[in-house]
């Protein structure tokens, strides 16, 4: 699922949005993901129609379209922010099972002075209206709308807007069902993957001098200045353990939990939440708290320490379940990471299991 037109009717949704449009005196418009529009703009202003038709200028509203949309979907609510013209527009998530399909857009208004002030303004054009004629007398021309109105119609279309995903979320659970599907909710999701991230095992002490030699090499590891310290280590997965999940994120990292053995590459994840590899790559750092490289490495660690626990399997038959084209290299991976190798980790486990 990763177009809109695939699972809403965009001309019923064409006609919802000029009802709004008539009831708010706001200009409405439906993009996807890109910010590209996939319907007609309801109510548009002259001001922004002569913005619109110009191609320099055009490519800086698709821009604005796009990162407004992807600002909404990263918060989960409606964004509200100054265009690269310096007027007020705001964007509501289109979510569907967690997958960003793209973004409800409104406003082309002004408001009151003190808040424009605090609000974001997107791009630069490098145009000023003051200099054209012809933009300045339709500039004056638009809505002037008092702030706590339009944040009050942001919550309205949301709260709408949020209406009729669910019920289409719905329809696609309920046509699953009867395929067999057993879908989980939202929370048993991200618990799964939680779970799944939880790798810090602790090893209980034991007696005997093989016992705590090995107890020690585990306690050097984890200082050692070849990988990360313990503490920043165990930092990052609590967070990640109590985050709650960003939905454009989320098909990426259940992609990557999915597919670990495989050469996965930024661009594939970008492209599979919808977004380009420069918003994702700055996106997942702000979220996970580490770049995509390291936190893909680490997932993969932590699946080679399920397998060191939970199997017998040779190193080498790891090395490859992992993606790993050669053992030596896992082991080198493994041990910076670790600071003991796979061999040796397995080892401490069945030790201090007896």
């Amino acid at each position: 699922m990763n177009r809109l037109e695939d699972v809403i009717d965009l001309r019923k949704f064409g006609e919802f949005q000029d009802d709004m449009a008539q009831a708010t005196g706001l200009a409405i418009i439906t993009v996807d993901a890109k910010g590209q529009p996939l319907t007609h703009h309801s109510g548009c202003s002259d001001f922004c129609s002569m913005i619109r038709s110009n191609t320099h200028l055009s490519k800086y509203c698709q821009k604005c379209d796009s990162r407004g949309g992807l600002e909404a979907a990263r918060t989960g609510k409606p964004f509200i922010y100054r265009c690269h013209m310096g007027i007020v527009d705001l964007a509501v998530p289109i979510v569907i099972e967690n997958h960003y399909l793209g973004a409800f857009m409104a406003g082309q208004i002004l408001t009151d002075e003190d808040q424009l002030k605090k609000l974001e303004k997107f791009g630069f054009s490098g145009v000023d209206i003051n200099d054209h004629d012809k933009y300045l007398e339709t500039y004056h021309d638009l809505q002037l709308m008092p702030f706590n109105k339009f944040n009050a119609i942001a919550r309205m279309i949301h709260f709408m807007n949020n209406q009729i995903l669910n019920q289409k979320a719905n329809q696609i659970v309920g046509k699953d069902k009867k395929l067999g599907a057993k879908p989980l909710s939202r929370a048993e999701r991200i618990k799964s993957t939680n779970d799944r991230m939880r790798t810090d095992f602790r090893f209980r002490e034991s007696s005997g001098n093989s016992k705590v030699e090995m107890h020690k090499l585990l306690e050097n590891a984890d200082t050692s200045t070849k990988q990360q310290s313990a503490e920043s280590k165990n930092a990052y997965f609590s967070q990640s353990q109590t985050r709650t999940l960003n939905k454009i994120l989320e098909p990426a990292l259940t992609y990557i939990e999915k597919n670990y053995q495989e050469n996965i590459t930024l661009q594939k994840v970008a492209e599979v939440s919808n977004i380009s590899s420069y918003y994702f790559s700055r996106l997942f750092k702000k979220e996970m708290g580490v770049n995509f490289s390291i936190y893909l490495k680490q997932r993969k660690i932590a699946k080679g320490k399920e397998l060191l626990i939970q199997t017998s399997f040779p190193i080498e038959n790891i090395a490859t379940r992992l993606g790993y084209y050669e053992a030596g290299y896992f082991t080198k991976v493994f041990k910076q990471s670790e600071g003991i190798t796979p061999s040796e980790y397995r080892k401490g486990i069945r030790i201090n299991a007896l």
